[in-house]
């Protein structure tokens, strides 16, 4: 234990005394680092800020009965009113088809005048698991899950979150509430999870001659499907054929567009921090070439006084380990100022087209900054490996002449 001290002290020596061209080198990977810490955190946000707003965009497919008909504008939000119904057997047929990633049943019921002593209204069941067109709308929420006897409501309903709704004799308590959706008839619609539905339905029952509302949750109106970024309507079409009775309705093609290119360019992101990486690696190889040229007569005596060439070289990397996981927490530092002026300006921009922007928690951005600083001691470690290793496989004598 005691000589893996001597060998981190003289790490921390040899630095101390080369505090110029130390401090250069942590500053060089500051910069890389502090980039790459920034472009993480940054594409944490984009892609949960971006997910939120493309997926109000809507569905990539809708699957509805055969002799349903449908509106493509509100299809993207929710089905529409229809006595025809899909089996559950459908949606499970069509969440195992290639290039599927999720699929959203829903049952649309108009509720008769006299639910809750208004008009007629709509009243719409989904499954809050696997829904991804419905409570990304959300803007104002209790703080608490969804719960059985909970109900969303459109944006131009009068009730307030929190407040109880009556629906056949039944209070129901109003979870959330939409932003406006540009679909009319949703902006007043109940939006409601399968179990709260079969609720509302029980209460017809109950306060009706006959059962205004059908409770079966395994049959569905239509089926919102979503799909890889790879995966066409066509492609989709075309597995989907074997299944009966069913008519497919493909959602706008610059949605799918808009989506499949962030996908493309969140990933093309990764892509460049591992050329950041790469490159800061490249830049430290590089001078730590030179570095150990210089050094090469002070190498050479600590050879020939016994000091075993693996010692050597791992007293080497520590030094360029410690120089860029020092300039790794100067990155992060860095980096988190960059995060606030980011957040001001984009973040701002985000808001005026009323997409918010999220960062990351707070856990996440720590694990991001943690990740950051051992990053940046990998890299320095590994771009000094090759010329420590030069180094470290000469003979003493002929470093310490300067013949190396």
């Amino acid at each position: 234990m005691s000589f893996r001290w001597l060998f981190a002290r003289l790490a921390v020596q040899n630095l101390s005394r080369r505090r110029g061209r130390a401090f250069l080198m942590a500053l060089a990977v500051a910069v890389g680092g502090g980039a790459v810490f920034a472009a993480v955190v940054v594409r944490q946000g984009l892609a949960e800020s971006a997910r939120l707003g493309l997926a109000r965009m809507g569905a990539d497919v809708l699957v509805v009965p055969r002799d349903a008909t449908t509106n493509i504008t509100a299809a993207l939000l929710t089905v529409e009113p229809s006595t025809q119904t899909l089996p559950a057997s459908v949606v499970d047929t069509l969440a195992q088809l290639p290039g599927v990633v999720d699929v959203a049943p829903q049952r649309y019921h108009t509720l008769t005048a006299g639910a809750g002593g208004h008009d007629s209204e709509d009243l719409i069941a989904f499954d809050p698991t696997h829904d991804f067109t419905i409570i990304p709308w959300l803007t104002d929420r209790l703080d608490r899950p969804l719960a059985v006897g909970d109900v969303l409501i459109g944006a131009r309903r009068a009730e307030r979150v929190g407040s109880e709704i009556n629906l056949f004799g039944r209070s129901f308590t109003v979870y959330g509430k939409l932003a406006l959706t540009g679909v009319g008839p949703f902006e007043r619609s109940l939006f409601a999870s399968f179990q709260t539905f079969a609720t509302v339905a029980q209460a017809a029952r109950q306060t009706t001659s006959r059962a205004i509302l059908d409770a079966e949750t395994d049959k569905y109106s239509g089926v919102l499907v979503q799909l890889a970024a790879g995966t066409s309507v066509e492609q989709f079409r075309f597995a989907a054929a074997r299944l009966p009775d069913i008519k497919i309705v493909p959602a706008n093609a610059l949605s799918m567009s808009v989506r499949r290119g962030l996908a493309t360019i969140l990933s093309a992101a990764v892509v460049l921090t591992m050329l950041i990486l790469l490159s800061t690696a490249l830049m430290v190889a590089a001078m730590y070439s030179g570095l150990l040229v210089e050094r090469r007569r002070e190498l050479g005596l600590f050879l020939a006084i016994g000091l075993r060439p693996r010692d050597l070289e791992r007293m080497i990397l520590a030094e360029a380990a410690l120089t860029t996981g020092c300039g790794g927490v100067a990155g992060v530092l860095l980096g988190v100022a960059a995060l606030l002026a980011f957040r001001r300006s984009l973040g701002y921009y985000f808001e005026r087209l009323q997409v918010p922007f999220v960062l990351p928690t707070l856990g996440s951005v720590a694990v991001a900054a943690m990740v950051a600083i051992l990053l940046a001691g990998i890299v320095g470690a590994c771009g000094a490996l090759i010329p420590a290793r030069r180094v470290a496989r000469g003979e003493p004598y002929d470093l310490v002449r300067g013949e190396a």
